[in-house]
């Protein structure tokens, strides 16, 4: 995603009033800018697809070799560290 993307997604929410949080699978260089302006960078490792790509996803892990699981639900370590973000941000 580009800078100037992230810059006018965080925009829109301060004008609405909502704080930003980016689920991606990779946003290393505006993690920081995001956190500075009161967001939040949910990163993951792995794409997660829902039960009926079940097939696709397994032809993307043969084929291209990419990290992606079928999943019902983030991975509980996952929501326990955007929780106690979330806790921390009500403080």
């Amino acid at each position: 995603m580009p800078t100037d993307e992230i810059d006018i997604k965080i925009e829109i929410c301060d004008h609405l009033g909502l704080t930003p949080v980016f689920a991606v699978r990779w946003i290393k260089p505006y993690t920081e800018e995001i956190r500075r302006r009161g967001g939040f960078s949910w990163v993951f490792k792995t794409q997660i697809y829902p039960r009926e790509y079940e097939r696709l996803t397994k032809e993307i892990c043969d084929r291209l070799q990419l990290p992606v699981i079928v999943r019902t639900e983030p991975p509980e370590k996952t929501i326990e560290i955007f929780v106690q973000w979330v806790v921390n941000k009500k403080s």
